[in-house]
């Protein structure tokens, strides 16, 4: 029996479908057992990721406001001498 590429194509398509649904399912059920607590401490995290690299971003531009306040003196000394 030989099947046709257009037939192929179809239990390829079928078989992809079939996969995609499993692990759709799959993962549904995992995610009920975990309940909403398991979406709130992915939640936590990201928010204390981005709370540390807000707390980073502050220190850096403090440290280019020193050095600011720094050339800016240094320029102003040289002018008035």
């Amino acid at each position: 029996m030989k099947i046709s590429t257009r037939n192929k194509t179809y239990i390829f398509i079928f078989f992809l479908v079939v996969v995609l649904l499993y692990n759709s399912y799959r993962n549904s059920k995992s995610t009920l057992k975990e309940g909403y607590s398991g979406g709130s401490k992915d939640i936590n995290k990201k928010f204390k990721d981005i709370n540390n690299k807000y707390e980073n971003l502050k220190k850096v531009i403090a440290m280019l406001q020193a050095e600011i306040s720094l050339i800016k003196e240094t320029i102003s000394r040289k002018i008035k001498r």
